[in-house]
């Protein structure tokens, strides 16, 4: 009788932290981030008058957020804010040694329209990663961008709207039905 006692509360117990755990998850699932413009609003409030150079949407290791490089007078900053909370999650600043940074005579496309090229290219897809990147000659706009078990990297000429990179790769996911197929673990018999 104590056994039996013994294993109603176990099953009891477990199918508390599976539905705790199930919560959890559909919790995280249902999180809501900043749009760009609530993030630019963010970062602008803490350098007020900056004039954002580069901004960029990172979901990488699953923590969202938005990072920007902002240039006012002559100092360069750096600003990271949290895309769930709204928080700054990093500020640097440093002083300018070329009053010409972040001076370009070419106009660019906007971020919007290079994210529809991408999304264009590989309908469907989730943006894990998107920036513009103005180091070199070339000013583009790469992005980094998942759909089903395949991981997409997408550069766009940010003058002329062009695809000049298009690569992709299976992402490697765990094989759990092993898992499953076990449900009552390792089972040890001693004779």
């Amino acid at each position: 009788m104590k056994i039996n006692k013994a294993i109603i509360i176990a099953l009891g117990l477990v199918v508390i932290c599976g539905v705790g755990v199930s919560y959890s998850l559909v919790k995280d699932d249902k999180a809501e981030y900043l749009t760009k413009d609530q993030a630019k609003n963010i970062i602008l409030e803490k350098v007020p008058d900056g004039k954002i150079l580069e901004f960029s949407y990172d979901n990488e290791n699953n923590s969202p957020k938005y990072e920007s490089e902002i240039v006012k007078d002559t100092m360069k900053y750096q600003v990271d804010v949290d895309a769930e909370t709204g928080k700054i999650i990093n500020f640097e600043q440093e002083v300018l040694k070329d009053q010409n940074n972040g001076k370009t005579s070419d106009k660019l496309i906007s971020e919007d329209k290079a994210m529809d090229i991408m999304i264009n290219k590989v309908p469907k897809a989730t943006v894990q990663k998107f920036n513009l990147d103005k180091d070199g000659k070339n000013v583009e706009y790469e992005g980094v961008l998942t759909k089903a078990d395949t991981k997409y990297e997408i550069t766009v000429d940010a003058k002329t709207g062009d695809i000049k990179e298009f690569s992709h790769e299976q992402i490697k996911v765990k094989d759990t039905k092993a898992d499953k197929d076990n449900q009552y673990g390792d089972i040890e018999i001693n004779d």
